[in-house]
């Protein structure tokens, strides 16, 4: 993805709205700090650990 925009064939992605998903994303750390600084931002967070969820 970063050679076809450097080579000028696609535009960066739009930051006015976007889509997020971690997987297995612990103790939500990097989900929650994305979400916080970028409001405009839709965060989904998923794990299988049944402890991790339950802890959210």
């Amino acid at each position: 993805m970063a050679f076809n925009l450097l080579d000028g064939r696609c535009l960066p992605p739009s930051l006015e709205q976007f889509a997020y998903c971690e997987l297995g994303y612990g103790q939500r750390f990097t989900t929650n700090i994305l979400a916080a600084t970028h409001p405009q931002g839709e965060f989904w967070g998923m794990d299988f650990n049944l402890i991790r969820i339950a802890e959210a």
